[in-house]
């Protein structure tokens, strides 16, 4: 080991160097541990993760953290998150293109709380059940307690492979499934699910280190971005409608969703405009990307090296296209086309 790097392992062997590195993350609602509480971000070998610290006081925190650390240089990340919670954020793709997701701040769980603890908001007969593929077992009992408790659903099982959730389909009743972005035969399985169940609603997901990656994870997109925080309990905003409803299909859901997205801008859902009469310019697609991500003409017209008054050209156009008078209701047809 190069001397440098020796010096910083024996370093983060010292409570005090976990004391500067102390910190207070936000969005803590969905921590099972009562009051305040001190957090850290561990780094080794390229990959990092956030883990609460269990106190407010920075010398248990440190030891805490120098503990978790420990276990991670001499067992791994893995045997790591099987023996400490650590906070993760879950992220639900409702639309690939444009990407629309809503995502929430979640703490893994050692061991499944008990079932008593979940207090549904309708009666369990009338709740629609989900099942979920997530190749990760150390955020099962996570998955599980949160999206058992989102309004009008229930979760009855998290499963490791896709045999298995095939398997819950063919014996119990599912209204929807969701996918691990990165689970393994994740293109195989979803062809087989709408061949066999064409009108099932299915919906990828993603587990990111912090909200941060949510951003970053997705690219090339060119019908814009529309992310959405929600608390633990409503990350299924999008489909509250359905929760009321007999029966919730693929096009059902492709309804809900648009209309959940398209009334944060305060226009009606329906559109008398025929969207697909739209055609934008490879260029104006690009600059009204830059527009659904919050970019102002001066930044857009740096990133793309053209002059800003060729921007504000291209946005005028866009808007008479879109039929739109500003930057807001363009991105809202952007998740429409």
């Amino acid at each position: 080991m190069p001397a440098a790097a020796a010096t910083v392992e024996l370093q983060r062997g010292e409570l005090g160097y976990w004391e500067q590195r102390l910190i207070h993350r936000p969005y803590g609602e969905a921590r099972q541990a009562q009051g305040t509480e001190l957090s850290v971000r561990i780094e080794h070998e390229g990959a990092y993760a956030y883990f609460p610290l269990g106190s407010d006081d920075p010398k248990l925190a440190a030891a805490r953290a120098r503990d978790i650390h420990q276990a991670i240089v001499a067992r791994g990340w893995t045997a790591a998150f099987e023996r400490f919670e650590r906070e993760i954020t879950l992220a639900i793709v409702w639309s690939v293109n444009p990407a629309a997701a809503t995502y929430s701040t979640l703490f893994t769980l050692l061991r499944a709380p008990p079932a008593t603890d979940r207090a549904p908001v309708v009666a369990d007969r009338l709740r629609k059940p989900m099942a979920v593929l997530e190749p990760d077992p150390t955020v099962h009992a996570c998955l599980r307690y949160w999206l058992d408790r989102q309004p009008g659903f229930a979760c009855p099982g998290v499963y490791r492979t896709a045999g298995e959730v095939l398997e819950a389909l063919n014996h119990r009743r599912i209204a929807m499934v969701l996918i691990n972005r990165l689970a393994p035969d994740i293109a195989q399985l979803t062809e087989r699910l709408r061949a066999r169940w064409p009108s099932l609603p299915v919906f990828p997901y993603r587990i990111h280190e912090d909200s941060d990656q949510v951003w970053i994870s997705v690219s090339g997109v060119s019908g814009g971005y529309i992310y959405r925080r929600r608390l633990p309990t409503a990350l299924l905003d999008p489909l509250q409608p359905a929760a009321r409803a007999r029966t919730l299909t693929a096009a059902d859901a492709g309804r809900h969703i648009r209309d959940y997205f398209q009334s944060f801008f305060g226009e009606p859902a329906a559109q008398s405009q025929p969207l697909g009469a739209v055609v934008l310019t490879n260029r104006e697609q690009e600059i009204l990307n830059h527009v659904s991500r919050g970019y102002l003409d001066k930044e857009i017209a740096h990133l793309l090296n053209i002059s800003i008054w060729t921007v504000h050209n291209h946005v005028k156009n866009i808007y008479d296209k879109l039929g739109v008078h500003n930057r807001t209701m363009a991105v809202l047809k952007c998740l429409h086309r």
